[in-house]
Order: C-alpha cells, then structure tokens, then sequence
C-alpha cells in the first residue's frame, strides 16, 4: 500500500520524506505510477520478475526506495512543485540504464 512505502520513506530516507511533506508531495502522486508500472506493464524485465517472484511484495518497496535513495540529493534541491512531481514520475523511474542496475542497488542498501 502507498501508506506502507510512505512510512518506510520516512523511516529510511527521513530528509527527503521531510522535503517531500513540506513541498505537499506525497507517495499517490507518484509510486502509484511505479507500482503499476511494475506489476502490470508488459514490458517488465525478466531480472524485475524474478526479483518480485524471490522477495515478493517488499521488492516493490525495495525498488521504489532504491529510485529515491540513489536520486535523493538532486530532489532535495528542487523547491518547485510542479518539477518535483513531474520528475519523479517521469525521469525517476529512467533513472538506471537497465533494471538490473536498479535491482543491484536495491539489494546492495536493503
């Protein structure tokens, strides 16, 4: 649930949880677009598959921290609104080149 990711943001990544409170950006305006991505899009890397399939539900949580934490200096320095969200839905998830690379450093900080 977004509920869920929004604590594990805030526990995991207190500061930008802050920023991302105070600029009035909450998780539904975008993990829900990435959580969707992930599970319904036929596209789905192989790699993206087998890593839901072997830690289940908490590789969504996982890979979305993972798109946050590597990112999180640049979303701090953003004091636009309107950029932070079109951001984070649309240039976030291109973040690493490939999904093994997003995976990779997922499993490497959780």
């Amino acid at each position: 649930s977004l509920y869920v990711f929004d604590r594990l943001v805030l526990s995991e990544l207190p500061t930008l949880h802050e920023h991302l409170g105070r600029m009035g950006v909450s998780p539904d305006l975008y993990a829900a677009k990435w959580f969707h991505a992930l599970a319904m899009a036929p596209q789905v890397d192989a790699a993206v598959m087998d890593y839901f399939l072997l830690d289940g539900p908490a590789a969504v949580y996982s890979l979305g921290l993972a798109l946050l934490s590597a990112n999180e200096g640049s979303l701090l320095e953003i004091s636009d609104r309107d950029q932070l969200v079109h951001i984070l839905n649309n240039e976030l998830p291109d973040a690493f080149a490939a999904p093994q690379e997003l995976i990779d450093y997922a499993s490497s900080v959780w």
